[in-house]
């Protein structure tokens, strides 16, 4: 965190259930499963445009430094536009089959778009 381009940056810390978060819900209950014990999210704010690729850079650092330490992503908070691959790993393999059954069965024409970097359903 010090070497943060920007003072407004911060990470955001916890551990579900006292450490205790994967077995919150018991596998399959959930559409997005991938509870463990800690939660860690990084938060990068600045308002000067000028710093953006400072500040991306910084993101990526970090991100790049903890990922062979984590055991998938929150997909709200995993930037999923800018890397569509990490859609895979905010899902469990039975729970991501799960949420395509479900978005057949629901949206069998495909209105409602999907992840980033996939294919169109038609």
């Amino acid at each position: 965190m010090e070497r943060a381009p920007s003072g407004k940056s911060y990470v955001l810390a916890g551990m579900p259930a006292n450490g205790r978060g994967a077995d919150l819900l018991p596998r399959g209950e959930a559409a997005y499963g991938m509870h463990d014990r800690t939660l860690l999210i990084v938060y990068v704010i600045w308002d000067d445009p000028a710093a953006d690729a400072a500040n991306r850079a910084w993101l990526d650092e970090v991100a790049a430094a903890l990922l062979p330490v984590t055991t998938g992503h929150f997909l709200s908070e995993s930037d999923i536009r800018r890397n569509p691959s990490r859609v895979a790993r905010s899902f469990t393999f039975a729970d991501r089959e799960r949420v395509e059954h479900l978005r057949a069965a629901f949206d069998p024409d495909g209105l409602f778009h999907g992840f980033p970097g996939e294919p169109a359903r038609t």
